[in-house]
């Protein structure tokens, strides 16, 4: 079973993705060209080349570009998550690249910080004052009907993280995560035509 985690920069994913990790979720493999962060656990550099051939090659599906840097996921991985009962696989994707996922069966859960102050001081922590502005913009996107629309009708629902909120907006995402398991999700739970 897979479960997909969006949220705007900064919102604290991959510090929920951590947790979960610890309860037994695996990450699904992804590949980026952009230089590797300290908290990236699930994320391989690969140069531009590499993951053009990886991408002919069709060992990376979901191939994108954010701030000019590209990102795919294991196609293995994700076939896996699929194919194994009660398997506990997670992803973290842009909100806007959740409909490229349509074909797979997974559980959606956003994060979203706490406030704009919160998103600004995990901002300023993070070094990344110099993408500031469309970090911002991504976090209102995330607040607008066409953000609504979307969690709504792959049926997800979002979390609100902030200080001392991560293990509780992780215990609640997995409680989320099985309780959507446990109604039996079915290829195409997720789907607009579902």
């Amino acid at each position: 079973m897979l479960l997909v985690i969006c949220g705007p920069s900064c919102s604290g994913k991959s510090s929920v993705m951590a947790e979960l990790e610890a309860t037994g979720f695996k990450y699904v493999e992804a590949f980026t060209t952009r230089a590797i962060r300290q908290d990236d656990r699930n994320k391989t550099h690969v140069t531009y080349s590499r993951m053009l051939s990886m991408d002919d090659l069709g060992e990376v599906t979901q191939v994108r570009k954010i701030y000019d840097q590209y990102y795919a996921l294991s196609a293995a991985n994700l076939i896996a998550s699929q194919s194994v009962e009660r398997s506990r696989w997670m992803i973290d994707v842009a909100l806007v690249d959740v409909e490229k996922l349509a074909d797979y069966t997974f559980c959606l859960a956003v994060i979203i910080p706490a406030s704009v102050a919160d998103l600004e001081a995990r901002v300023v922590k993070s070094g990344r004052l110099d993408r500031l502005t469309r970090i911002l913009d991504d976090y209102d996107y995330h607040f607008s009907d066409a953000a609504a629309s979307l969690i709504a009708s792959f049926g997800g629902r979002i979390f609100r993280n902030g200080d001392g909120r991560v293990k509780f907006v992780a215990d609640e995402i997995e409680r989320f995560f099985e309780d959507w398991g446990n109604q039996g999700a079915t290829r195409g739970f997720n789907s607009r035509s579902g």
